[in-house]
């Protein structure tokens, strides 16, 4: 018993030092200011590129590593932009912010499956919020995991109907959380069964 006890404190070490590359730079994503600056034409050639582009699923790293290996992720064209930013909660104590720019991918793709891999603790469990491009609140989860303490992910499935941001919001520094899954489930999966009517005798 001891030796497995052993056996998998190693393993859990091994995975927490493992080399990460680091997924967050004020160029993944421009500033609000920035963009506001930039030719409309690009922008147009970015959204016409994400919806020409058939739906992939797309990994983020999310970890906050600074690695001398690091090399700059690729994401399907969807994914346009990954960014961190320090903010406040409503009670004054510290977030962060993990906001995934997103635009709609070729095809007739509605719900997006989110999975969000992080370390669950107590004091920092993370929410989803998604919003739609004039800022509007479209969705927002309740908090993600049940304070363990121990590697955990958790799923959402999020329609995407107007959706252009997901922000991952967690209490703290956000070290805790390491990395996203987003795929575009197939079609036929997610639409529901045609029934039939039922005819009068």
């Amino acid at each position: 018993m001891v030796r497995w006890v052993v056996i998998y404190a190693l393993l859990i070490r091994a995975i927490s030092v493992a080399d990460a590359q680091e997924a967050f730079s004020d160029a993944l994503l421009p500033a609000a200011d920035e963009q506001a600056a930039a030719a409309p034409a690009q922008d147009d050639s970015s959204i016409a590129l994400a919806q020409s582009t058939p739906a992939q699923s797309a990994w983020l790293d999310l970890r906050q590593h600074v690695d001398a290996n690091f090399t700059t992720q690729t994401a399907p064209a969807w994914v346009q932009g990954v960014r961190m930013t320090a903010a406040a909660d409503q009670n004054g104590g510290a977030k962060t912010v993990f906001r995934i720019q997103l635009a709609q991918p070729a095809g007739d793709y509605r719900v997006l499956f989110f999975r969000l891999f992080f370390d669950d603790k107590p004091d920092a469990r993370p929410q989803l919020t998604a919003w739609d491009e004039s800022g509007t609140q479209v969705l927002r989860s309740g908090e993600l995991g049940s304070g363990i303490n121990l590697p955990s992910s958790d799923s959402a499935l999020i329609p995407m109907q107007g959706v252009a941001l997901i922000d991952i919001e967690v209490p703290g520094d956000g070290q805790n959380i390491r990395g996203a899954y987003l795929d575009y489930p197939c079609r036929r999966c997610i639409r529901p069964r045609r029934t039939r009517k039922n005819s009068a005798l």
